[in-house]
């Protein structure tokens, strides 16, 4: 059974009804992973994980009322939050427990389902391609993959990359090239190991 760090996003960073009510997902059958960084904020320290919280905070608020300002950053809400981040040494942090819905795909289809908040499970794993993934990252997120397969009963071809099932322009597509989708299936077969906690 996984141990996980809760660490729940404010209300304004979840999807919700018009009476208030949080959005949940509709046959959770899925999971979309993509990286996530604070490079635009602290390109010293662009894997720094409060930054990374404290970012996906902040991007769910009009631009005058965030903290934090990225670079070439147009003031927008953004609208996006993942179930959980991954940090580098492979600590899982829960944001939104599905079935509460995320903001973590934007325009998206995948198997010719579409809008994939709908349906699947958001993870983000901190991290870019100017270098590897960490082992700690696979080994958790394969923990993690395992754990939802099992309580919603879909299979490992419903674990999809952001590039996978975005239908946004290039601009906005993670294409996480140093992340390798073989390695984590070769994780998801090996036997059940201690997930990272803290």
């Amino acid at each position: 059974m996984l141990k996980l760090a809760k660490r729940p996003l404010p209300r304004h960073c979840i999807p919700s009804e018009n009476n208030g009510q949080l959005k949940t997902m509709i046959d959770v059958s899925g999971i979309v992973i993509r990286s996530f960084n604070v490079a635009r904020v602290y390109p010293n320290n662009k894997f720094d994980t409060e930054s990374c919280i404290n970012l996906i905070i902040d991007l769910n608020l009009a631009g005058p009322d965030r903290g934090l300002i990225m670079q070439k950053d147009h003031h927008r809400r953004y609208y996006t939050s993942p179930h959980y981040l991954i940090d580098r040494d492979g600590m899982i942090f829960e944001l939104i427990p599905p079935p509460v819905r995320s903001w973590h795909s934007g325009p998206s289809s995948f198997n010719g389902k579409d809008y994939c908040n709908n349906w699947m499970i958001g993870v983000w794993i901190i991290g870019d391609s100017s270098q590897d993934f960490t082992e700690h990252q696979y080994l958790s997120l394969s923990n993690l993959c395992k754990e939802f397969m099992s309580a919603y009963r879909f299979s490992i071809s419903n674990i999809a990359t952001h590039k996978e099932v975005s239908l946004s322009n290039g601009s906005s597509i993670d294409y996480m090239l140093t992340f390798s989708k073989p390695k984590l299936y070769q994780y998801i077969d090996v036997p059940d190991m201690m997930v990272a906690v803290r």
